[in-house]
């Protein structure tokens, strides 16, 4: 063994603190030749023991926490489910093959992406849910009122009672509001009118109504 052990004998001594004897047999399984196995993985030690008087092998498997603790250890054998020499042999065998260069450096591992919750477009931007009777622009106009326009008769002339001005009104109305993009009375002062684009469809329907 030319490099550092990844296995420690302390760690190695604490697991078998109680039963030191089984040292003792897993080191002339050892120096017979009994360690027919070995590999290393993810801090997982797993080898195949020959069995001290006949032609059988055992699987043994050791696992290690992060700083070379033994946290358990099992065989196939009868004995394999509490500390028996086979494990004591495969972890001599580790001792002088596995350097800390075998071993999985924790800085090469792959950290997990962190969890993110999923979220549906309809989530993310509800619509808006507005009420049947909501109107986004509030009217305070007493001279508009539905109760009165679906009491008359003449429809049609109602409404133009409504909306009609006087010539000099109409004049300044004009004159006040040149300029749709760029004067600010054009909505203030034209509020609730009927605009030339939809006059036509607007008659139409007071006709059909009437």
């Amino acid at each position: 063994m030319t490099a550092a052990s990844w296995i420690k004998l302390h760690c190695v001594h604490e697991f078998f603190k109680e039963e030191l004897k089984l040292l003792k047999r897993g080191e002339n399984a050892y120096d017979s030749g009994h360690d027919k196995k070995c590999v290393f993985l993810n801090n997982n030690l797993k080898g195949v023991i020959k069995a001290s008087m006949r032609e059988q092998t055992y699987n043994v498997e050791i696992f290690f926490s992060d700083i070379g603790d033994i946290t358990q250890a099992h065989c196939n054998c009868a004995r394999g489910q509490v500390r028996y020499h086979h494990m004591a042999t495969l972890l001599i065998y580790a001792y002088k093959n596995i350097s800390v260069t075998s071993a999985g450096c924790s800085w090469s591992k792959k950290i997990p992406p962190p969890l993110v919750s999923t979220k549906t477009i309809d989530e993310l931007y509800p619509v808006p849910q507005d009420k049947v009777d909501y109107c986004p622009i509030k009217i305070n106009d007493d001279n508009t009122l539905k109760s009165d326009f679906e009491k008359c008769s003449d429809k049609q002339q109602y409404l133009l009672d409504k909306v009609s001005i006087n010539n000099d009104d109409f004049v300044k109305l004009t004159l006040n509001t040149v300029g749709q993009d760029l004067n600010s009375l054009w909505l203030v002062k034209r509020r609730y009118r009927i605009t030339a684009i939809i006059i036509l469809v607007e008659d139409k329907t007071i006709q059909t109504v009437s």
